[in-house]
């Protein structure tokens, strides 16, 4: 029972200190920078190997598709296999533009297979032709509407 003890509160030290020495010695303003360089570095420096670009407007659920293929193969591509987390802010956004009449349907839709593209241009695409916009935010990219720009008359 003694071993029991004593092994139980040896992990927990090891456990503890380094969370309490990160939280102390780097202000959080210094964190949020750090994480955001290290994103910012991942997104230009991961090269994505396959990627299946859809030449109409994303709906949500072809968004929310991207992503979570981005988010996997990131990690897979990324020498430290941290790669880049996506996700959402709204899950409910409508495409750019309405499809077409008559268009084909989603199965149908005209696609092109790029390859070897760096993570950072696939998001760009996928925030243009989605109508969206992008920050990083606690060490993930969170993809959003574009705010709309109020018209002068």
């Amino acid at each position: 029972m003694k071993a029991f003890l004593a092994g139980t509160l040896f992990v927990l030290a090891v456990i503890s200190l380094p969370v309490a020495a990160s939280d102390s010695s780097v202000p959080p303003a210094e964190r949020t920078n750090a994480q955001r360089a290290e994103i910012e570095k991942r997104l230009n420096s991961i090269i994505i190997d396959k990627f299946t670009a859809y030449l109409a407007p994303l709906g949500p659920e072809d968004i929310k598709r991207d992503l979570t293929y981005l988010t996997k193969r990131s990690k897979e591509l990324d020498p430290a296999h941290h790669g880049v987390k996506f996700w959402l802010r709204e899950p409910q956004i409508e495409a750019k533009t309405p499809p077409l009449p008559n268009a084909p349907g989603p199965l149908h839709r005209m696609a092109e297979n790029w390859s070897d593209v760096p993570l950072h241009d696939l998001l760009d695409y996928i925030c243009q032709v989605g109508g969206l916009t992008y920050d990083i935010e606690n060490g993930e990219v969170v993809l959003f509407r574009a705010p709309q720009k109020a018209s002068s008359h």
